[in-house]
């Protein structure tokens, strides 16, 4: 998640956060796309499932750490419409993108396979 939206929140007073203004209340509903998505109820034990949201068959954002590390085959270029709202948010292009660390190491090679 971005600094700017992670940090959005921290140092407010109370009445602030009970009656946002605009301005935070678009930062706060930014952070949507970030969360973790359920993948599975709570079972016998009670214990949840929980999706990365850059992982599965829908994600919501692109993350590149996920991308270099699982590399899938690139697939058939496709046409877009873009007079299509559902076409264009349906895009990887559309959507967030998880911003890294500038420091962060690459995995070796090793680790990179799956």
């Amino acid at each position: 998640m971005p600094e700017r939206l992670a940090q959005a929140t921290t140092g407010l007073d109370d009445q602030i956060i009970r009656r946002p203004p605009e301005q935070l209340t678009q930062l706060i509903a930014a952070r949507e796309p970030y969360w973790l998505k359920l993948k599975q109820g709570a079972g016998t034990q009670r214990r949840i499932r929980l999706q990365y949201p850059a992982a599965g068959t829908s994600p919501s954002v692109t993350c590149p750490r996920l991308n270099r590390l699982h590399r899938s085959p690139a697939a058939p270029p496709t046409a877009v419409d873009l007079t299509n709202s559902r076409q264009r948010a349906a895009h990887g292009t559309a959507k967030p993108t998880v911003l890294l660390p500038a420091d962060e190491p690459l995995p070796p090679p090793e680790a990179r396979a799956t």
